[in-house]
């Protein structure tokens, strides 16, 4: 958050005396963030409202793949910082591999009754956002919105909803205008056509841009091989999920988990009495590199 130690006003239009939403500090203007966000619900559509380690393996392969790596990329050839929205979880993170959470229905040994899977949680469920920090990437958790400066950009004006049309639509139209403070980008969108179609005008001007309907394929691949080639090698890197590992006592995992899951990670003894499932998301592949559309 802002320090409450520095003084400081909000630039006002002189003649309307709205806020132009621009922070002056003695004589410095601290501009008002460029923001892009998204709605990752779309993308664990079908997999149902129950814990299940099945589902919280495909929830987070898809989250990861399909999304968030689309949403980094966009962020990026937009010159915006990314606010990551909570995903969802269908199973308990597993920080240590003796916890027992299969043996309650993919809960915390003693919480299995509080019915808080599945639901949000943070992004270092997932991955490292320590490592995604260091390879350069600029984001922000959305509780931070709450806090200055990142207030200032979603204060009620200026939020852009992006409607990500489906592939079908995108060889017919360009851009999709629809309702102010809407507009409709083609699923598949390079690099170009993004800067095109959300780089300039209104979209352009808004402190927040929101993929409202974000869909696998949503960025269609990098025009820059040089940006692209940086983007792959440091930013899809440190999307790289860790193993995690949790043990099926006193049953085994067998008796615990459908063999097309244990099919997706492995089984590992332990101490000679019984075993623990060991699994990862998958890591999203690197965003192609095109030519211009």
């Amino acid at each position: 958050g802002e320090s409450t130690s520095v003084a400081g006003s909000s630039e006002r239009d002189e003649e309307t005396g709205d806020d132009l939403g621009r922070k002056t500090v003695g004589e410095i203007v601290v501009p008002t963030p460029r923001l892009l966000t998204y709605d990752p619900a779309p993308s664990v559509t079908g997999l149902g409202d129950k814990a299940s380690i099945g589902a919280h393996l495909e929830g987070g392969t898809r989250q990861l793949a399909a999304v968030l790596r689309d949403a980094l990329a966009v962020a990026l050839v937009l010159n915006r910082t990314l606010v990551v929205p909570q995903l969802k979880c269908f199973c308990d993170k597993v920080w240590g591999g003796h916890d027992n959470i299969f043996n309650f229905n993919c809960h915390y040994p003693g919480s299995a009754d509080t019915g808080h899977i599945p639901g949000p949680c943070p992004l270092d469920h997932f991955i490292s956002p320590s490592k995604l920090r260091a390879a350069g990437v600029r984001f922000v958790a959305a509780a931070e919105l709450e806090h200055a400066p990142y207030r200032r950009a979603v204060s009620g004006r200026g939020t852009v909803d992006v409607i990500v049309t489906d592939a079908a639509t995108a060889a017919a139209a360009a851009a999709v205008e629809g309702t102010i403070g809407t507009i409709g980008v083609p699923s598949g969108a390079d690099e170009a056509t993004l800067v095109r179609l959300l780089g300039a005008g209104a979209a352009g001007g808004a402190p927040l841009l929101r993929l409202s309907t974000a869909v696998p394929g949503t960025f269609g691949g990098f025009n820059s091989p040089k940006l692209g080639v940086w983007f792959n090698r440091r930013v899809v890197t440190a999307l790289e999920p860790p193993e995690w590992c949790s043990e099926c006592h006193p049953q085994g995992c067998k008796n615990l988990i459908p063999a097309e899951v244990i099919a997706k990670g492995r089984l590992l003894p332990v101490r000679g009495v019984h075993d623990q499932f060991c699994a990862a998301f998958q890591t999203p592949a690197p965003a192609p590199l095109v030519s211009a559309q």
